[in-house]
């Protein structure tokens, strides 16, 4: 199974950073909350940082694996886009073509149900993630095209 990581953007990285940091100041914060009111015995506020806390947990969670989990992989039957911890499938038999803008610089899916996919990997990788497509399904048609 090949893979391709995500691109993206300094802006998005550093959004996730932000994210993150955030983050884990608000559980070392919260953590600190909850084991000062439950050892003052109140329960109702310990309950609050408790839902917080894991509040927090899940962020870092899903930030982080926005980091380490964001990718394509071309299997023998489908793309698998991989989104943090999200996962979707587009089957090889439902794309019809592949195109690539060069102006924009941009490599778009087209599948049967006459919608698209926008692949956002780096550009140096395109012409490895169409071969790779096209070894698995060789009726992928592919054509590269100046916008005017």
């Amino acid at each position: 199974m090949k893979k391709f990581r995500y691109r993206y953007s300094p802006l998005v990285w550093a959004l996730i950073g932000v994210v993150i940091a955030l983050t884990t100041g608000g559980l070392i914060w919260n953590v600190f909350n909850l084991v000062q009111y439950m050892s003052v015995g109140d329960n109702y506020k310990a309950i609050v940082y408790i839902v917080t806390v894991l509040f927090n947990l899940l962020l870092a969670i899903f930030s982080v694996s926005l980091t380490f989990n964001t990718a394509y992989r071309i299997g023998d039957e489908a793309i698998i886009m991989s989104f943090g911890l999200f996962r979707s499938k587009i089957p090889l038999k439902d794309v019809i073509s592949v195109k690539h803008f060069k102006v924009s610089d941009k490599l778009v899916l087209y599948k049967k149900d006459a919608t698209f996919s926008v692949i956002v990997i780096s550009p140096a990788k395109y012409d490895d993630f169409v071969k790779a497509i096209r070894e698995k399904r060789t009726e992928i048609f592919f054509e590269s095209e100046s916008e005017e």
